[in-house]
Formats: structure tokens, sequence, C-alpha cells
């Protein structure tokens, strides 16, 4: 089989839209914002690129002032907003939140462990018109996804999860994060998803920020066990062609200077909002811009994200590692331990 470079490939399309001036050096807002509703998990997982519950709870948004970024998301004609934590569904206010954004029009997914839906969480996201859900799911077995995840009876959970999400209509996918605990049963895992109904399959580079960057030395796959892993997938994706559609990362990804050719390519189309109001750039970067309890998105947007990647701080960053594992040794862990407010 031969070996497509996917984030090559996607560079050199937006190269020739460029050239043919197509599209604009930078958009007026972003198109897809990734919302970090809460610190707050049940579960603690090995993995986790957020290190969730260490942040200060009480700096968190409260009910109106989320509303009042999602007056702000409509605005700015924002497109799609993917709703996560930490553990969405532990905001007491949830359903409130995609009520208001589906009022507005703006398309809404939602990324959750799943321990939290039961049938009538998932019948209430179906009424409230959720374009889809994603489900974290580390592993084909009970005990492997559990020992990623933390915390025993989290797979059933999770497993039940995406049966009610699929009796209500939801369209439902996984998502499989490989580690050195569960990456050999990344086939089952297809295989056990196929048998659920689901269409869909995705799983992507292991990132080494957060929690993962401090269980660095035990989570992270060695070169030859990547091998296998890619090795596992390309020949999934022939046996279940047809049948199940399967999302993976490309060989090369795991080398920073790739990533970064694709999503530093203007125009930037994303947006992060921290559970603390301050705003993102990239889950691989340890800065966070504005402060929006005190600066509208339009300003942060205009000021910082929309040319992000060509701050020096930014570029600096990037610079001075070569792979994704290189994360773990950065001075600063990358998640946000603090605001860094470039003003």
């Amino acid at each position: 089989m031969e070996k497509i470079s996917f984030i090559a490939e996607y560079s050199k399309r937006i190269a020739k839209l460029y050239q043919k001036q197509v599209l604009p050096k930078y958009f007026k807002a972003p198109i897809f914002c990734l919302w970090e509703l809460t610190d707050r998990c049940n579960l603690s997982c090995i993995h986790c690129y957020y290190n969730s519950n260490k942040m200060d709870q009480s700096k968190e948004f409260n009910t109106q002032e989320a509303l009042g970024i999602i007056e702000q998301l409509a605005s700015q004609k924002v497109f799609e907003v993917y709703l996560t934590g930490g553990e969405f569904f532990l905001r007491e206010d949830w359903e409130v939140i995609i009520e208001n954004l589906r009022g507005h029009n703006i398309q809404v997914g939602v990324i959750t462990n799943g321990t939290c839906v039961d049938r009538q969480a998932a019948r209430t996201l179906g009424r409230l018109g959720v374009k889809w859900v994603q489900i974290s799911l580390d592993g084909a077995t009970a005990p492997v996804h559990d020992h990623v995840r933390g915390v025993i009876g989290a797979w059933e959970k999770s497993v039940s999860a995406i049966k009610y999400l699929k009796e209500a209509g939801l369209r439902t996918h996984v998502s499989f994060v490989p580690t050195r605990y569960n990456f050999h049963e990344i086939k089952d895992a297809m295989k056990l998803c196929m048998d659920l109904g689901l269409e869909y399959f995705v799983t992507d580079m292991l990132v080494i920020t957060g929690r993962a960057a401090i269980n660095f030395a035990d989570v992270t796959l060695r070169p030859d066990e990547y091998e296998k892993f890619h090795s596992t997938i390309e020949e999934a994706a022939k046996e279940f062609e047809g049948k199940l559609t399967i999302i993976a990362p490309s060989r090369e990804k795991e080398i920073l200077s790739t990533y970064v050719s694709a999503r530093a390519a203007n125009p930037n189309i994303w947006c992060i909002i921290t559970p603390q109001a301050s705003c993102r750039l990239d889950l691989l970067l340890p800065f966070t811009y504005g402060d929006l309890r005190k600066q509208s998105l339009e300003y942060i947007w205009n000021k910082f994200l929309r040319q992000g990647w060509e701050r020096p701080e930014a570029v600096e960053f990037m610079s001075n590692l070569g792979t994704m594992s290189d994360l773990a040794k950065a001075k600063d862990i990358p998640y946000v331990t603090a605001d860094y407010h470039y003003q």
C-alpha cells in the first residue's frame, strides 16, 4: 500500500487555494470553537492531555457568563462548537448551554467519556439537535479501558452510553488514544464499534501534555510499537472497508514540523476557550491569550488568534521541539498551569 502523507496533501491544497486567491490571509472570526467548559472530571486517565481536576474551579464560567459567550459566538457567526471538559456532563447547566447554542443556529458536537450519559441524557441530546457525540473508548475490554481511565466500571458505562446514543438516533463515534497499555487492542476495539452499529472510528497520536507528560515513560509507545499500531490500522482498513470508516493519523504526524505545517497554514479556523475564560490557539501550546471576562472574543481573535501561529512565542516554542515526544521535555508542561496574557 502506498503511504500518503495526509498532512502534506492538506498543505499542498491550501497552498493551491492561496495561489488561486480563493482564501483570504485571515478570517474575520473562527469557524470552529473547542470549548473546555470545566476542569472537573470523574475519571483519572493516565494519558489526559488536560490534567483535569488541577485548576481552581471557582474561576470557571458560571451559567450567565457562558450564555454571554454564546451571544458572542453567535454574533461572530461561529459555525460549530465542540463542548468538552474535563467532563462536560459534570456541568449542571449542560442542557441550558446546548439549548442556547442551538437556539442561535450553532452546530454542536459533544466530546465526553460517556460515563454520565444515561438513556434520558441521550434522549435530551437528540431533542436538542446535537449534531454528533464522541465517546472516549480506550480499550476493547473492561480491564484495559478501566486501567487507562483510572476507574473500575468506566468501560461498561461508556459502552452503555453508545447504545443509548444510537437508540436516540444520534450520530456517534468512538475516539481511541493509543498508549502502551491499549494499542494492542485497537483492532478488537474497531470490531466492537461495528458490533455496536457505529460507522466511524477515530484514533490519533497521543498528545504528550498534561498527565500524559507526567506519565510519559509509562504511556508513550516505543518506535516499534508505533510501527505495529500503524500496521494494524492499515490491516484493519482493508479488512473493514465498506463497514467502518477509520480516521487515523498518518505516520509522519509524530514529527511536529509536519503537524505545524498543517495547523499553521493560514487562514486559522480554530479557537479554544478554556474553563478559566481565556483562549488558546492549540492543544500543544502552553500559552493563553486574553480574558473573556474583560475582552471580547472579537478582540482576542483579531489581536492574537487569527495570526497566532506567526506569533514569536509560538514560533519559538515549536521550533525548539522535534517530535511529539519532545513536549514532555519542555520547560513548562504544555498545559495552562497559569494564565499568560499577551496584551
